[in-house]
């Protein structure tokens, strides 16, 4: 007798990836006992999965419907639809895009079928996500973005049930051939990074907009299950009920293998990112120092595509860095504030020395002027940290509890100021 069995990889990443992808290992002459399933098989002919129309499942602008699928069928089949309300899930749903993805949203416009570019039919679990987000409507196989489509307008609604596994409006009335897992639901249109980090994990019970949540954990791997026939939802009161279905056997049935390992709820970590600067006060055309971390690869606004750039900003600006981490984009922004700061020979305040650099306990100002000078210095925010009065040609400024960094400057008379950067130890 042949069995199948789980063969559980780990997923190694450098982000700490800790849940499971399953795959099968075929092991011979072996005795075994009851297995509970993880995943629901459709026959194709008339099997499907009825749940009741609730308030919560009319959505406007906002949505995400994702599930994982297996099915070795290429021409036209329906996953999931709302009746004729709403949605539409499916594989090769326009019936020109044999073995693609598809989906469909009543109301938007543009309409139209929207079709993945990958085959999902080759007997192999693929991860599909429809989103939209009242301007784009998105369809991602295994994580990876497919197709967009530049839509506008809300989601048409109605009081239909939802249908798992057919499409019943005749003529186009149309069954699902394989089988299903981690089925969910979202009054939230879900970012790439958030459909990459939990796709291969299971949501236990309920997460911010997640509205129905569908594990398929029941009855017992291709054994009989005839009392088996409500499929749970995890979060919310939303169970739908099983119609035709053999409910016994290996197929039209509840199964083994499945898309996710069951019990596997540590989604893929989305690992933190930062954007810095040599110094963020600068005077105009000094070089500084962009820098990143904690990504792949990154792109800076200022052109640069390494972990970190140089620039030699004239005035103030705001730079961008798109960083991709192995799981999606990310962006971080890096703010300039530019100085003028007059040069020494440029001014009027001759003989102008500033020491020592760095500074520990205190900064010595001297300077040759014939009218008061105003000293005063700054934080690299902005906030005024001492001023004063100097009446004559020398100052010390006491900065002995200033904490280390950046610092600016400023030497003013009625006719100029100077303004230079001060390193505090």
């Amino acid at each position: 007798m042949k069995n199948y069995y789980p063969l559980i990889k780990q997923n190694k990443t450098r982000f700490g990836f800790k849940c499971m992808a399953m795959g099968a290992l075929l092991i011979t002459n072996l005795s075994t006992s009851a297995q509970t399933a993880s995943s629901l098989n459709f026959d194709g002919a008339d099997d499907k999965v009825d749940i009741p129309h609730d308030p919560a499942f009319n959505f406007s602008n906002q949505l995400t419907i994702e599930m994982w699928v297996n099915t070795s069928a290429s021409g036209q089949q329906f996953i999931t639809t709302k009746n004729e309300d709403s949605w539409y899930m499916a594989v090769n749903g326009d019936n020109n895009h044999s073995g693609k993805a598809s989906v469909f949203l009543n109301g938007i416009v543009p309409g139209g079928w929207l079709n993945g570019t990958s085959t999902i039919s080759d007997g192999n679990w693929h991860h599909l996500a429809a989103t939209y987000n009242g301007s784009k409507l998105k369809l991602y196989v295994d994580g990876a973005l497919e197709a967009v489509s530049s839509s506008t307008g809300a989601v048409s609604t109605g009081t239909s049930n939802i249908k798992i596994g057919m499409r019943p409006f005749f003529p186009f009335q149309s069954f699902f051939t394989g089988s299903l897992d981690e089925f969910r639901i979202w009054n939230v249109a879900r970012s790439q990074c958030e459909i990459n980090a939990y796709m291969k994990c299971e949501v236990p019970t309920t997460a911010a907009g997640l509205v129905a949540n569908y594990h398929f954990n029941q009855g017992t791997a291709s054994g009989s299950n005839s009392s088996v026939s409500t499929l749970t939802s995890a979060t919310g009161s939303y169970n739908g009920t099983l119609t035709n279905f053999a409910l016994t056997g290996p197929a039209s049935n509840w199964i083994a293998l499945a898309g996710v390992t069951s019990g596997s709820s540590t989604p893929l970590s989305i690992p933190s990112f930062s954007a810095g600067s040599s110094h963020s006060l600068v005077c105009a055309g000094e070089s500084v120092t962009l820098t990143a971390a904690s990504a792949n690869t990154y792109t800076w606004s200022s052109g640069g595509n390494s972990a970190s750039t140089i620039i030699n900003p004239t005035s103030n600006a705001i730079y961008t860095v798109t960083a991709f981490n192995g799981i999606c984009e990310v962006m971080a922004t890096v703010p300039m504030s530019v100085n003028a700061c007059t040069g020494i020979n440029e001014s009027k305040l001759s003989n102008l020395q500033i020491f020592p650099v760095p500074a520990n306990e205190s900064i010595n100002i001297q300077f040759s002027a014939n009218e008061n000078v105003l000293v005063e210095l700054f934080s690299t925010d902005g906030r005024k940290i001492t001023s004063v009065l100097v009446e004559g040609h020398a100052h010390s400024l006491n900065v002995s509890e200033l904490n280390s960094g950046l610092y600016l400057l400023k030497l003013s008379t009625d006719k100029e100021t100077v303004s230079k950067i001060i390193v505090k130890q």
